[in-house]
């Protein structure tokens, strides 16, 4: 009832559209749906009955409508941390060109190994650290972002174990590539390999492996990381952001030449009449009522598990508890620029 005199916290996106026609509406609405859908919000509340009370639960819907040549989204809750910097991060990268394939070179120890990167498959792999603190290995996997990747298969034949490669076996290789802009000028180590399978080549004429290789820029510590996902958006370069970020459909460029997004503010479609239209969620929406939830309750991981490792004792590890302090500092860096809306 509150939400209804006061309104609540959404996260609210304009899209400009390049021609404001029914088949681009359409086009639109089609390709944000599913994002909308995973915008709503769930909220509980009681009901008092003839035999006591009981929790009911509900969805906050998200919704939207063209005005003015924009189309305006209002989410049923303030996007979670995690959501936002993605989301902003794809929109910031709108109109960025991804090319379908980039040349790079695996340096493995004395060897040179020509690979074709596949960068439409690209996709981030972001565990926070603050969660736990399992063996390097581990962590350097889930905070990585990998790509499907084609190598000749001549250059590879001693080190296949059936039709793949064996595990870890180009494990500590340095990928670098001719488009360096892409990456950053910067090279990537590769953190592991799967799926691993042997294909013919177009042309008919030899064969390749085909796999998703992990990568992870040398500028980042998975360690010293509370939050990956994050850490590996900031570095990214707006072509791989576009590559990397691809939760918003690829057309967008085509039917959009502006977005803006707030992320959060007061809204009401009680008061706000004017050919808003619902969509409801789809299972457990992502929506929150506060901005930066995400962010907060990984900076209060870091400080539990300071306190845990003894770093607040008269002998605390220095090593150890130095490591945590980076985390909890860098945990708490991120909040405050979630509070700003910063990436």
């Amino acid at each position: 009832m509150m939400d209804k005199v006061s309104g609540y916290n959404t996260t609210r996106l304009e899209l400009t559209l390049r021609e404001d026609t029914p088949e681009a509406r359409e086009a639109l609405v089609k390709s944000l749906t599913p994002l909308m859908r995973k915008c709503g919000r769930e909220i509980t509340y009681r009901m008092k009955g003839r035999y006591g009370t009981h929790v009911e639960r509900d969805e906050v819907p998200s919704f939207y409508r063209f005005h003015q040549g924009r189309l305006e989204i209002v989410m049923g809750g303030v996007l979670p941390g995690e959501s936002l910097y993605m989301t902003r991060a794809t929109l910031e990268a709108l109109g960025a060109r991804v090319p379908d394939t980039v040349q790079a070179q695996l340096k493995l120890r004395n060897q040179v190994i020509d690979a074709l990167m596949l960068l439409p498959s690209s996709v981030i792999h972001a565990l926070d650290s603050a969660k736990g603190f399992g063996s390097d290995r581990f962590l350097r996997q889930e905070c990585s972002f990998s790509m499907e990747v084609q190598i000749d298969l001549d250059a590879v034949w001693d080190m296949l174990f059936g039709r793949t490669l064996r595990p870890g076996v180009l494990n500590g290789a340095v990928l670098e590539s001719d488009a360096n802009d892409f990456f950053n000028k910067q090279p990537l180590r590769v953190v592991g390999f799967s799926d691993g399978h042997i294909e013919a080549n177009n042309s008919g004429i030899g064969r390749h492996l085909t796999g998703r290789i992990y990568l992870l820029p040398e500028k980042i510590d998975p360690a010293n990381t509370p939050d990956c996902g994050r850490a590996l958006v900031r570095w990214s370069s707006p072509e791989l952001r576009a590559a990397l970020l691809n939760a918003l459909p690829g057309n967008l460029p085509k039917l959009v030449n502006h977005v803006e997004l707030e992320q959060e503010e007061r809204f009401s479609p009680w008061y706000s009449r004017g050919g808003w239209q619902t969509v409801f969620p789809e299972g457990a929406g992502k929506g929150q009522r506060e901005a930066c939830t995400a962010e907060e309750k990984i900076h209060t991981r870091t400080i539990v598990h300071w306190i845990r490792a003894g770093c607040n004792s008269d002998s605390p590890d220095e090593t150890s508890c130095a490591r945590l302090k980076r985390l909890r500092d860098s945990a708490l860096e991120n909040a405050m620029n979630c509070s700003i809306g910063k990436i």
